[in-house]
């Protein structure tokens, strides 16, 4: 291509990275189906891209600690108020908030990724690919 002076590409802005959507497994299905859909999910995940899965992993460190954050400001002072129990109660409804930011954003938790072992074992993903 040949552009006269002037004339540059307008540079397109990097696309923002993309949560890895994953299938959930249904509660009634039998455990060689929740088995597949794990082995599946995992494949998904094994070739996303690493800046991807980074953002997202990032992203999951900020919730829970917002979460954590949060709960350790409303909890403060409130078993004064109304016990010992309901402040543990108030507590633990509020850090799971950072969970439920977790799952509806779609970041990425050790934990989430503990599973593509299965993929693994089942050799649909290498061994470099599960590290």
């Amino acid at each position: 291509m040949n552009f006269a002076i002037g004339d540059a590409e307008t540079p397109q802005p990097e696309p923002a990275p993309q949560p890895v959507t994953v299938a959930l497994p249904n509660a009634c299905d039998s455990p060689k189906a929740v088995a597949a859909t794990t082995v599946g999910n995992a494949e998904k995940k094994a070739v996303s891209p690493f800046f991807n899965l980074l953002v997202l992993g990032i992203l999951a460190g900020c919730y829970i600690a917002l979460a954590g954050a949060l709960s350790t400001v409303v909890t403060n002072d409130l078993a004064l108020y109304v016990g010992d129990g309901l402040s543990r109660l108030v507590g633990g409804l509020v850090f799971s908030l950072g969970l439920i930011l977790v799952v509806i954003g779609g970041a990425e938790l050790f934990t989430g990724n503990t599973l593509m072992v299965t993929a693994w074992l089942e050799g649909k993903i290498s061994g470099r690919q599960l590290a």
